[in-house]
Formats: C-alpha cells, structure tokens, sequence
C-alpha cells in the first residue's frame, strides 16, 4: 500500500473518530436530558436532514422544488405520529401525502416517462425515511423509553462499527460486489458479534429487567435489518452514482449513511418491544 493511500486512510480514520467523540456525548445527554418533544424535535432534524440528502441524490437539478416539496411533505407522518403518540393517524398522513405529490407533479411536469419515475421518488423518501424513523418517536414513547432508545441505538452504531473495522482488518470475501463492493462477509460477521455485544452492555447497564433471551433475540435481529438498511442504501448511493449521501459527519458521510441501519432496526425493534414486551 502506498504512502499516500496509508495517509488518506489515516486521515479518514481520525476524522470519523473526532466525529463520534464530539457527536456521541452530545447524542447521549440530549436524550438522557431531554423530554419526549426534544427527542422528537432531534428526530425532525435529522429527518429533515436524511430526506434533504436522499432527494438531492435521487432528483436532478431542474426538478430542486419537487425536493424541497417532498421535504416538507415528508415531514407530516413524523408530526402525525408524535402528535397522535401511535400510529392512528398514519394512514390518513399517508393518503394526504400522495395526494399532495400526484396534484404538485400534475401542474410541474409533462406527462413522460420521468413523471413517473420522479413520482415514485418523492413517495418513497417519505416511506424511507420519514415513515421509518417516525419509529423512533413510537419508542420513545414506550415505558422506559429513553432506555430502549439507547439500547436500539447502541445495538445498531455498535454493528456498524464491529463491521467497518472487522471488514478492514480480517475482509476478504465480497458481501454484494455490484452494491457495495466495500463490504465484506468478515465485516458482516464482526457486525453481527459487536450488535448483540451492544445490546448486552445497555441491558447490563439500565435494561436489567430484561431477560437475556429477548436481548439475543433483539441483537441479532436487529444486526441482521441493520445492515440490510446499509446494503439498501448502498444500493440507491450506486444508482444515483454517488459515494455518500452527504458530508455532514466527517468520515462517515451524510446523515442518512449513519442511520441507514438504524431506520430498518427502529420499527422492528418497535413491533417487538410492543407485542411481546409492553
């Protein structure tokens, strides 16, 4: 490997780390601290953020008003949801935005081909995106809310982790080439190990209450969507042809490359803790 490669790669270690140690303490007093509207406020934001990145890399340039369209539209399932505390309202959130996309694209666009595909787009940030991570307020509103925040959140930065560092020491053999051509069977594996050792440690900590089983049960599980959530958005990043979503956080990328995992875990986790532990 050369010297300049050796350095780059250095300097994109340290970056990522300095942005985990400013971020990460930050992260954890907000939700410690922070009542059920500034969690909520703090998913707005980064769902505001992640939906901002995902049109910009689905959109083209002449077609920016229909991102900042879907944008705001994007929003109202969050809203919905908080506002409501479940997911009564959802549906008809859903209808509303669809509507509100087909009637912008009628008055916007020639009916062509592309109407159709940027159609499919703008319904599909809000289902990605808006609608997945809205879980993440359902969560919060559960008993010991805070408490199983963290424990989804460190179950799926702990995978991401364990794979990136498993996959650059021990990586040898190509998870999906076509998709991601940087992740490795290794990497997935390490992924794996380090979400379920995740979970053990938040259980350890202020989860005591919950039975062993259940934390294996929802590390793996957990695990496994995660990193579907990062080969997925790998997928979008390989047909929009780009490298991140954004550059927000230095040496991860965008918002959406740091929650691409998680916005898959948040509603499994949810349905889980709601039908077989509330």
């Amino acid at each position: 490997m050369c010297a300049g490669k050796i350095a780059m790669e250095l300097g994109v270690g340290l970056k990522r780390w300095l942005t985990a140690l400013i971020t990460g303490p930050l992260l954890i007093l907000a939700i410690a601290l922070g009542s059920k509207f500034s969690f909520f406020l703090l998913v707005l934001l980064v769902v505001i953020i992640s939906l901002y990145e995902f049109y910009s890399m689905v959109f083209k340039e002449e077609t920016r008003i229909a991102k900042w369209f879907g944008i705001s539209v994007g929003l109202l399932p969050l809203i919905a949801i908080y506002s409501s505390n479940g997911l009564q309202s959802i549906l008809g959130i859903l209808v509303v935005c669809t509507i509100g996309l087909f009637t912008f694209f009628l008055f916007s666009n020639k009916p062509t081909i592309s109407l159709i595909n940027d159609l499919g787009k703008g319904i599909l940030g809000i289902l990605y995106i808006s609608v997945l991570a809205s879980h993440l307020v359902l969560i919060r509103g559960l008993s010991f809310g805070k408490e199983w925040v963290f424990f989804v959140l460190a179950t799926i930065f702990a995978g991401d982790t364990g794979a990136y560092y498993t996959g650059r020491a021990l990586g040898k053999h190509k998870l999906s080439p076509t998709i991601s051509p940087g992740k490795t069977m290794e990497g997935c594996i390490g992924g794996l190990l380090a979400s379920v050792l995740g979970a053990m440690v938040v259980r350890s900590l202020i989860l005591p209450h919950l039975k062993l089983s259940h934390t294996l049960i929802l590390g793996i599980a957990m695990g496994i969507v995660g990193q579907i959530g990062d080969l997925c958005e790998s997928m979008i990043k390989r047909a929009a042809r780009v490298k991140d979503s954004g550059r927000i956080l230095p040496g991860h990328g965008g918002m959406l490359d740091r929650i691409d995992g998680l916005l898959f875990a948040a509603p499994l986790a949810y349905y889980y803790i709601w039908v077989l532990l509330k």
